[in-house]
């Protein structure tokens, strides 16, 4: 979990945020006589004057490598469902001028990792998760449930221990017992090494949105027709 202290000067905000490890609703304090302590310290500097915020759930910025303890293997023709928990990201926005944010804090300390060879990787959040084949019965409440779906189209066996899941395109919705559910993830394993990735709009689980993403507009192609990658991009190896 998360602690936040936040206070105003004029138009800057001084930002403190500490990590623990226990799993507890991130809390949030407004306090102008707060001293800076031994946090991440962040000063937002506007030219809005508004002791006004409010307080969202939003996506991780980067994708998110999901690890296995064991290899998972899926034999040719086969699919497997699995569901991850994605802890979420607190985006801190001006009340009188909501397109201006003041910071994204993640709910939990994420750790970043180059994922894939040197040339060919890409900069993701490592996640201390694991791959779940039921719906878990309880999450920590700063977290969402995501639906993946991976698919062996090839006519050979597809084995892997992490798959990286592209959550900076996906939307946030709520379900009927206030569990939170992100999109969901179809990856299909093809031949010649190669993956497609396709996001699936609104689980069925989803009873109304609590984050739009912008970036489904600038990645209206994935999200429609889905993207071909090299396998190395999603599973690292």
């Amino acid at each position: 979990s998360v602690d936040i202290w936040l206070s105003r000067k004029g138009t800057e905000w001084d930002t403190v945020y500490e990590y623990s490890r226990k799993k507890l609703l991130p809390r949030v304090e407004v306090d102008n006589n707060f001293k800076t302590g031994n946090g991440n310290c962040v000063r937002i500097i506007t030219e809005v004057e508004s002791d006004k915020i409010t307080v969202s759930p939003s996506v991780p910025d980067m994708p998110v490598i999901v690890h296995s303890a064991d290899e998972i293997l899926i034999p040719q023709k086969q699919s497997a469902v699995f569901y991850v928990e994605i802890p979420l990201v607190l985006r801190f926005k001006i009340q009188s001028n909501p397109d201006i944010f003041l910071h994204d804090i993640p709910s939990e300390q994420l750790s970043k990792t180059w994922y894939g060879d040197i040339s060919g990787g890409i900069l993701s959040y490592s996640l201390n998760t694991v791959f779940l084949t039921e719906v878990p019965e309880k999450i920590p409440p700063s977290s969402a449930v995501s639906r993946i779906v991976v698919s062996n189209k090839s006519k050979y066996p597809f084995s892997f221990t992490r798959i990286a899941v592209y959550v900076q395109n996906f939307n946030i919705y709520e379900g009927s017992n206030k569990m939170l559910w992100t999109d969901n993830s179809d990856i299909s394993y093809l031949n010649n090494d190669e993956l497609k990735i396709l996001i699936e709009k609104k689980p069925a689980e989803a009873e109304k949105i609590v984050y739009q993403n912008p970036n489904y507009i600038q990645n209206k192609n994935l999200i429609s027709k889905g993207l071909t990658v090299m396998l190395q991009s999603v599973t690292g190896v």
